[in-house]
């Protein structure tokens, strides 16, 4: 067993290994409430040990404390929010395949993750067995795949796919290589900033050997500056020089990065690292996590802020996804009603969808 996969291993998986973890490391004050077990209950708690101990370095209200440790306004709130935020089920057209938009699909092969994110917006599917996480022959989704020419980018999703093996990875790359038309392989995942070790000389190796076969992209979930360790930032500068593209992409969440200095520092940095922001998307209206929602008028005088203080080829695409299933929308094609939270959205096909926020 590899050492990243020891660290999932052996993970902080409750509230009160989490305590124990703390008063270890003379970090008594951080120790979570045990009043919270009810929310452990329904939205557990995941952290590798090694990213915890960049927690304890940073204080309890930290940005980074507010992403990932249990929040009474989970339960307190769910009756509000959807089950599924953006539609996902609509789109379910094979086993572990979700094809919402023409040219590429998602491709869900794990619904485990490096950490649980208290935002998640598909953290009541992963948590409950919903099922676009059903397990299948993945013969299933070749055959679709075989069968949708239009199809040419896979977008490897989940949970975080750079959890499974490098031998699952591998096999999937193999599988995906014997149909034609798939041109572009995408990994979105967590694992750079709270695994780093994961990315290994094995998976390095592993998008080599398939880089004359495949376009690779790694967009790499990161919502705030702190978030980054050192070890964390040093596997980052030797996976730019891996072959594939490096994109970003970030929630905007309230009391997390709703200020427009965390988001200029962000994607600057990131910039530097050579790493292209790509998306800002509007907080998911998803059940348990309603707390960190904020209204479409706050977001845009943010992002309107942002434009001001950094290079245009350094700004993400701010987007919503709402919950009809239509997929990404860029803000400026939001109309909103004066006084209101209500909203025209023009789709990408130039139809229009109405929408209203739940504003906690």
């Amino acid at each position: 067993m590899s050492h990243w996969q020891e660290q999932i291993k052996y993970a902080i998986k409750d509230l009160g290994s989490w305590n124990h973890f703390c008063e270890e490391n003379n970090k008594s004050e951080q120790k979570i409430d045990p009043s919270l077990e009810s929310v452990e209950k329904k939205y557990p708690l995941f952290i590798p040990q090694s990213y915890a101990h960049h927690m304890l370095s940073l204080s309890k209200q930290s940005p980074i404390h507010k992403q990932f440790i249990l929040n009474a306004s989970e339960i307190k709130s769910s009756t509000q929010g959807y089950i599924d935020p953006i539609g996902d089920q609509l789109h379910l057209k094979a086993p572990q395949i979700i094809h919402r938009y023409e040219n590429r699909v998602l491709f869900l092969p794990t619904q485990i993750c490096p950490i649980n994110c208290r935002y998640c917006f598909r953290k009541n599917e992963i948590h409950h067995d919903q099922e676009i996480f059903k397990k299948a022959n993945l013969d299933s989704s070749i055959d679709y795949l075989q069968n949708h020419p239009e199809i040419k980018e896979i977008i490897f999703s989940g949970g975080d796919p750079l959890i499974l093996s490098n031998k699952k990875i591998n096999y999937y790359l193999e599988c995906f290589s014997s149909i034609k038309h798939i041109q572009y392989i995408r990994f979105h995942s967590r694992v750079p900033v709270v695994l780093p070790e994961r990315l290994d000389d094995e998976l390095k190796e592993i998008i080599e050997k398939w880089s004359s076969r495949f376009s690779f992209h790694l967009a790499i979930h990161t919502n705030h500056w702190l978030e980054w360790s050192k070890p964390g930032l040093t596997q980052l500068r030797k996976i730019q020089f891996w072959p594939w593209q490096l994109l970003s992409q970030s929630v905007l969440l309230k009391g997390v990065n709703n200020d427009v200095h965390s988001l200029q520092e962000l994607f600057t940095h990131l910039y530097n690292f050579k790493v292209r922001p790509y998306y800002l998307h509007h907080p998911d209206l998803v059940a348990g996590g309603e707390f960190y929602y904020m209204s479409l008028d706050e977001g845009r005088k943010i992002y309107s802020q942002l434009r001001d203080l950094i290079p245009t080829w350094c700004l993400p695409h701010y987007v919503i996804d709402p919950p009809t299933g239509v997929g990404k929308s860029i803000i400026g094609q939001v109309l909103t009603e004066k006084g209101s939270h209500k909203h025209q959205i023009l789709s990408r096909k130039g139809n229009i969808y109405h929408h209203v926020e739940i504003i906690s």
